[in-house]
Order: C-alpha cells, then structure tokens, then sequence
C-alpha cells in the first residue's frame, strides 16, 4: 500500500515472524579512572515542577507521559554510569528546586537511593548565561568521583544569538588525584529548513550539509575562542567537547574544531537517524593533552536504532508498547568517553607537545608525518 508518502507492507495472511538483533550492550573501557558521557534528553520539561502545569511548549503533553519520559531518562543516565554527563534539550527554567534539572538530578538520586549526582549550576553575572532559547545545555556529576572547580561559564557570543544555546563550560578536579580537566557541553543550530534564515548564506547550499551551515560554523569558530579563554584561566590544556554539533563528522564545523587542535574520539560511530540515514551528530573531541589520556569511547545504541513506538509518548499509538527501560529514552544515542587522567608533573616547564598526523594508515611501512 502507499499512503502519506511512505510504502506500506500489508501481511496477508499470518502475522510475520522478525528475526531482530540483540541490542547492544553497553560500551566497558577497561584502565580508566573518568568517563564523560553526553546524552539529549529529548526537550525534558517538568511543568510547573509541582506535577501540574502540562502541556507545556515541549516535550511531554500530560504528567503520565513525563513520567514515562522521565523514567526511561534515569534508566538511562543510571546505566552510563557517568562521572560527568552533560544534557542537551532540557527545559530553561533555571536550577532552583523547581526547575526541570533539578528534577531529574532528584528523580536520578531517587533510582540510586542516595544523594550520588548533583548539577552544575547555571552560569550567572560576568560567567555568562544559559541563553534565550527554551531549551539549554547542562551538566551533573557523580560527587564521590569529581568536584567542580570554580563556577559554570556560558559564552554568550553573538554567533549564539540564533536560538540562543551558548556553550557550557565548567573545570573539575578529580577526586582520587586532584588532576583536573574541563568539559564543554554544546547544541548548535539545527540543521532544519523550516525557519527563514536572515543571512543567504543559512540557506541549503547543496552540499549536503543542510541549511544554517554558515551559522554552525560561525559557532564552531567562536567555540575556539571560548576554550582559548578556559585553557588561559585554569591554566589546564585538558578540555572535552561534548554534546549535539548538529554535523556530521566531516563537515565544515567539525572540521574547524579539529582544526584548532581537538581529536574526534568517537569517530564515524553513528548516534542519529533521520529519514533512514545514519550519521554523527554528537561528538566528543579532546584537546591534545586530553587526547592522550583516553582509554576508548563510542555511542550507546539505545535509542536512533529503537521504533518511535515504544517511546513515552501516548497519542496514535493503537497498543501501548511503552516499557520502563531505557530503550527509546530519546532520538539521539548517548556518548561515552573514557580516560586514564595522570595527575601532571607541575616541577617540569617549558615543555612543547607536538602532535602528528601519520598517513598513509595503517601503512606499511613508508609514511609522512604532518606537523
């Protein structure tokens, strides 16, 4: 059959028998003392915070399905296990007791039995803000294994301003050898052609890169600048990039940050699907310093893989598939990054690093090194 622009199979007779595949595990790296995870957390708007004020702009229509919504959530960020886990797509309400991160910091508690998360807060004053849009980035951490150092920072540039999700930054020092790192979380503009862009260059240039192309990289660009400012105050080279870039791995935004010194951790492994295509939107990039301490990362395939069905939602569904597990927690895949970090020698100065790029590879035999 053939109906809203989709082919349809019918069966005849008996009801098909599908042979489907064991979902994946989770993704372990052994000899690591931090893992960094990044998760979209699909537009998790808490009402009011009282258990009333639904529909709201986004996300869940009734209190049932933010239930739902928020049980397969926690599910979820209690199986990554995180030591830092940033969020992309929660509601912008602030961090107080009634704000949509402080709910799920409560409910993931709440699963864990003990206080083991707490949020990072929202930058506030001269450390910028969370930004204009409904939706922010945020970051929590597990408090037995890290502790925030100093406060939050938002860059609030002008390449922001559209929707406005400035990137979140906060440092960390590790608990078991004071060795500390910073953690970027962003979400930039969204691929979509459904908004009129007021710059020419936004539109779909056709080079498969979708619309608002030029904004992502004005946003890429500014991201440089940003980290260049963390890395001066904290006076840390190691910095994470973690969160929805909303590019693939080899277009032009990525390219601009790997360009200002950043390796791709997680490589081609898809996290997105989107009209039956597999890609990479959501990436963990480490500076140099950072790189080297990693142990492994990869995308959990808990959710892009799973059928819209079984989400938390209730409209036009005929049977109520919905389990309280973490398979289609979202439609975006979460990431994981694990690292082996090395408290620094600080008795040593003036040391330079070199990083080279080794191509053929593999090779055999005969290379060239690019500095």
């Amino acid at each position: 059959g053939y109906g809203f622009n989709l082919y349809r199979i019918y069966p005849s007779n008996a009801v098909p028998k599908i042979k489907y595949a064991p979902r994946p595990a989770l993704p372990v790296f052994a000899g690591s003392n931090l893992k960094v995870s990044s998760l979209n957390v699909l537009n998790y708007f808490n009402g009011d915070g009282k258990g009333s004020g639904f529909p709201t702009s986004r996300g869940a229509k009734t209190l049932n399905e933010f239930t739902r919504q928020k049980s397969k959530i926690v599910a979820a960020i209690k199986a990554l296990d995180a030591d830092v886990l940033g969020l992309m797509e929660i509601e912008n309400d602030g961090d107080s007791s009634l704000s949509a991160l402080r709910d799920l910091v409560n409910a993931i508690n709440a699963e864990y039995g003990s206080s083991v998360y707490e949020l990072v807060n929202d930058s506030k004053g001269s450390n910028g803000n969370p930004g204009t849009d409904a939706i922010k980035v945020a970051m929590v951490y597990k408090k037995a294994n890290v502790t925030p150092v100093g406060n939050s920072r938002s860059y609030n540039d002008s390449a922001f301003n559209l929707l406005g999700r400035p990137p979140l930054a906060q440092l960390f020092s590790i608990n078991s050898n004071s060795e500390k790192f910073s953690v970027v979380v962003n979400h930039f503009k969204s691929k979509s052609c459904s908004s009129s862009p007021a710059d020419l260059k936004d539109l779909d240039q056709n080079d498969g890169q979708g619309c608002f192309n030029s904004t992502r990289k004005k946003q890429a660009v500014s991201l440089m600048k940003f980290i260049s400012t963390i890395v001066s105050n904290s006076n840390d080279s190691d910095v994470l990039i973690i969160g929805d870039l909303n590019a693939y791995g080899q277009e032009d935004p990525i390219d601009i940050v790997r360009a200002g010194g950043f390796y791709d951790l997680a490589g081609d492994a898809y996290s997105y699907m989107f009209d039956g295509q597999a890609g990479s939107l959501d990436h963990a990039l480490a500076s140099f310093s950072m790189f080297k301490s990693s142990v492994g990362a990869d995308k959990w395939h808990i959710n892009c893989d799973e059928p819209l069905v079984i989400d938390y939602t209730t409209s036009f569904k005929t049977q109520d598939l919905f389990q309280n597990n973490c398979f289609r927690s979202s439609d975006h895949d979460p990431l994981i990054a694990a690292f082996n970090m090395v408290k620094k020698n600080t008795n040593v100065s003036n040391v330079v690093e070199y990083g080279f790029e080794i191509y053929p590879n593999p090779n055999s035999g005969v290379f060239t090194l690019k500095i």
